[in-house]
């Protein structure tokens, strides 16, 4: 049996497997009664960036050193 190319196979692996991936639509899957509209879901504008730290405990912190910050 010959040996193939992987090169020629990424390439075409990669050319190809985008168009077979994309997402389906939903519709048609289940009743649209049932569905839930996602499109609006998560935080209105990204999740804040946070600046202030109160402490910084490390992964050996007892449930006391916790517990008093």
């Amino acid at each position: 049996m010959k040996r193939r190319n992987p090169l020629l196979f990424a390439i075409i692996l990669f050319a190809v497997a985008p168009g077979v991936a994309r997402a389906q639509a939903w519709s048609g899957i289940i009743d649209t009664k049932r569905a839930i509209d996602w499109s609006q879901a998560g935080v209105t504008g990204g999740i804040p960036t946070r600046n202030t730290f109160c402490s910084s405990l490390t992964s050996t912190a007892t449930a006391a050193q916790i517990q008093t910050h």
